[in-house]
């Protein structure tokens, strides 16, 4: 039951999340972009009960988690990603604020804090499964393939990888400059 209630947290966080990235990357075109703020608002908040969902759910399905967090030395450093997750939602929630009344006109500053609180959200979620990818099931290197697949996979990102990097720097050299802002008039 209670790894039920962790993936449904997951799974609902990481929604809410990427919503909540999206809402605050992308203004929706209007009058003034305020639909847009006002979604981005509630994604927010429902990033920040996924996130809290599967904080709480996750320590509670393994006693290795919940070891791993509340041991005394470790508690110490890792009482900080949710104190800065917190800090981060409520900054993000008081620009978006500002944002949607027209007070303040850095837009791209919820776009950041929503990023940050996603890196965060997967940093405290990778050091409690770690080295686990399934909960007290899987390890890493249970999953990982033979190693002459991975040398093979190793080979094709050398040679693909230089290749997508290349042809983006060259689309961005060719069109650089000939663009224009968008209008709707």
């Amino acid at each position: 039951m209670a790894e039920d209630a962790s993936a449904a947290c997951g799974r609902c966080g990481r929604y809410d999340t990427l919503r909540s990235i999206d809402a605050c990357a992308f203004r929706i075109p209007g009058s003034s972009g305020l639909a847009g703020k006002s979604l981005s608002q509630r994604a927010l908040w429902l990033t920040a009960a996924g996130i809290a969902g599967l904080s709480i759910a996750t320590p509670l399905v393994s006693t290795r988690i919940f070891d791993k967090w509340f041991s005394f030395p470790q508690f110490l450093l890792l009482s900080q990603i949710p104190a800065i997750s917190i800090a981060l939602i409520l900054t993000c929630h008081n620009r978006l604020r500002k944002l949607s009344k027209g007070i303040d006109g850095r837009q791209w500053v919820p776009f950041a804090l929503a990023v940050a609180i996603f890196v965060l959200a997967f940093a405290g979620l990778a050091y409690s499964l770690f080295p686990y990818l399934v909960i007290d099931e899987m390890t890493i290197w249970d999953a990982a393939s033979a190693t002459n697949s991975m040398q093979f996979v190793l080979w094709g990102v050398l040679i693909t990888l230089p290749a997508i990097l290349g042809y983006t720097i060259f689309a961005y050299r060719v069109f650089w400059g000939k663009t224009r802002d968008l209008s709707y008039d």
